[in-house]
């Protein structure tokens, strides 16, 4: 009874200690029967694949009353009938996130570590719930039509501060390093980016928050000897139409200072371009709804930029306490500053349907179906895919489908 009394007492006084800590052990296990009848998005004809992957990982935590803290490695095995030697990967994760708060300050650090193919990437699922969902739009990686391994570090840490009740001040950082074993094209080259921004945000109404952020980053490219200074400034605004619905946008533009080789000789040149992002999200007991539309801009390996328009729109309605119906669009275009640097320009657009049912509170499965269809620039070629995906899992918390 003392030590309970203890216990109790010394939660009261500290509740940052240990022993009032909660802790988490999430691990899970996911098998995938995939059916795909252009699983590559090759030219001409079409192979019909049938893939079988396996997802395993833990999520590992602690939390108090102030700080969040947890590590969450991953593995996933994919195997092929077909194309077995470009399609067949063992890609690993490793994902850790830290976060503290105290009365007029918080800070928060989020790093990501991945070990995988540039096919896999290729593929990232239409939204996932992750802000910093990997895949080809941000970074000059996946392209169906090489196959290497690639290492990819991303770090980002932030700490803000409230002067007032209204006023806030947001200091933040990120470092991304992307290395290939093997580089058969300039736009694989590997490369390192850097960035430090600073935000100000004032709350006009207790629905309504607006802010100013200022970015300045830096890009080089490994092969190539690509270096791109920007320098961005944006106006944002949150508002929340209703306790369930939130609106988010900003809107400024990003300026480059870039050299680079053209010819064999080094050349520089600046662009200033427009960026924008409007996005929606609104949660209820019955349905979670998010969707948003972002313009954005970014350095190449061979010194253009990157100007990438996109939507996002994912929504799941909970049909039972166990049943869901899941529907995710991903579509943008992406097209390059220079005509030396096209190869990669393309419209793409990916949708997914699917029912997910929880058989228990630890299994469950999921049963989807996807399409997706890219428009290459050059040579101007239209290329689609019809799958169907089948999961079945221990999954303590719901995984998204493809990693």
């Amino acid at each position: 009874m003392t030590s309970k009394l203890s216990t109790m007492l010394l939660c009261i006084i500290s509740a940052q200690s240990a022993l009032c800590a909660e802790w988490e052990v999430q691990p899970y296990l996911l098998y995938t029967a995939e059916l795909s009848d252009n699983r590559r998005l090759t030219i001409g004809e079409t192979t019909e694949t049938l893939g079988n992957l396996l997802t395993g990982g833990a999520r590992l935590g602690v939390y108090t009353q102030t700080r969040r803290f947890y590590v969450e490695p991953a593995v996933v095995f994919r195997r092929y009938d077909k194309d077995s030697d470009l399609l067949d990967t063992d890609d690993s994760y490793l994902d850790l996130y830290f976060d503290n708060r105290s009365e007029r300050s918080r800070f928060t650090f989020a790093g990501r570590y991945q070990r995988e193919s540039t096919i896999t990437s290729e593929f990232a699922g239409a939204d996932d719930g992750n802000p910093d969902l990997d895949d080809p739009v941000e970074d000059d990686t996946g392209d169906a039509r090489i196959s290497t391994r690639r290492d990819r570090l991303y770090l980002r840490p932030q700490w803000s501060y409230d002067i007032s009740n209204r006023t806030a001040i947001v200091f933040g950082g990120g470092y991304t390093n992307v290395d290939y074993d093997e580089e058969p094209g300039l736009t694989l080259s590997g490369y390192d980016s850097s960035a430090l921004d600073l935000s100000l945000r004032f709350r006009t109404s207790a629905k309504t928050t607006i802010g100013t952020r200022l970015l300045a980053s830096v890009f080089e490219a490994d092969r190539t000897g690509n270096e791109t200074d920007g320098t961005s400034l944006e106006l944002t605004m949150r508002h929340n139409l209703s306790p369930q619905t939130t609106v988010n946008a900003s809107a400024g533009a990003f300026r480059s200072e870039a050299t680079f080789l053209q010819d064999g000789s080094p050349t520089e040149g600046s662009a200033t371009d427009a960026i924008f992002r409007l996005g929606l999200t609104r949660n209820t007991e019955l349905t979670d709804l998010t969707t948003s539309f972002r313009r954005t801009v970014s350095p190449s390996a061979l010194g253009s930029l990157k100007v990438r328009n996109q939507l996002l729109f994912g929504i799941e309605r909970r049909l039972s306490e166990r049943n869901s119906l899941i529907f995710n669009v991903r579509a943008y275009t992406s097209r390059s500053g220079a005509e030396e640097d096209n190869s990669s320009d393309r419209d793409y657009a990916r949708a997914e349907l699917g029912f997910d049912r929880q058989l228990t509170r630890k299994l469950g499965f999921n049963l989807f179906y996807r399409y997706t269809a890219q428009e290459r620039v050059a040579p101007g070629v239209n290329i689609n895919d019809n799958a169907v995906l089948l999961s079945f899992g221990y999954r303590p918390q719901r995984l998204a489908m493809s990693r």
